[in-house]
């Protein structure tokens, strides 16, 4: 008897079509914090009663749905690029132990996902990475690391910027710019 090609394609597929390559597996309802912690940079976003703000840096500011959205899909986009099988992240030259680099998820109910981050593989323009609690190795792009840290820094100057825009134009028009109110001197 004769199978479609279609039918045919559909097992014949390699052991990295078959494995889960999303490195977050988070429910966009249920984050409560997402955190960047690279060499030099830290961000960390915090939602409370259904509004995000800075955590880190510590910002007042609450950083609207929409960029924080941006933010949560930086996180779900990034994917493994390659599996590495057989590897150990206690390698010293896998640069994960100790780790300098993560990423993490918090959600609801105290269930956090963290992807440790280790030393470029520059061949493969691609970082060595595991997640905590899983013994895995992999390669995660370089260039989708970039992509998130750079959201997260454009975002963060972004508001910040606006703010300080907005305290100086507060400040020049006579409203209220959380200083004290200038006393009247007594007549004598």
């Amino acid at each position: 008897f004769l199978v479609p090609s279609e039918v045919k394609a559909s097992f014949e597929r390699t052991v990295y079509s078959l494995r889960q390559k999303k490195l977050f597996r988070f429910s966009d309802e249920e984050v409560v914090e997402i955190d960047v912690k690279m060499p030099g940079k830290e961000f960390r976003a915090r939602r409370k009663g259904g509004k995000w703000h800075w955590a880190r840096p510590a910002f007042t500011e609450e950083i609207p749905l929409e960029k924080a959205s941006e933010l949560v899909y930086a996180f779900q986009s990034l994917y493994v690029k390659e599996f590495l099988d057989g590897e150990d992240p206690s390698k010293k030259e896998l640069g994960l132990s100790p780790a300098r680099a993560f990423l993490t998820v918090k959600e609801k109910g105290g269930k956090e996902e963290k992807l440790v981050l280790g030393a470029p593989e520059s061949r493969k323009e691609a970082l060595y990475a595991f997640r905590e609690g899983e013994k895995a190795v992999f390669l995660v792009s370089e260039k989708n690391l970039r992509s998130l840290v750079q959201t997260f820094e454009t975002t963060f100057l972004e508001q910040s910027t606006r703010s300080d825009n907005q305290r100086e134009t507060d400040s020049g028009s006579g409203k209220d710019s959380g200083s004290r109110p200038p006393v009247p001197e007594k007549s004598g």
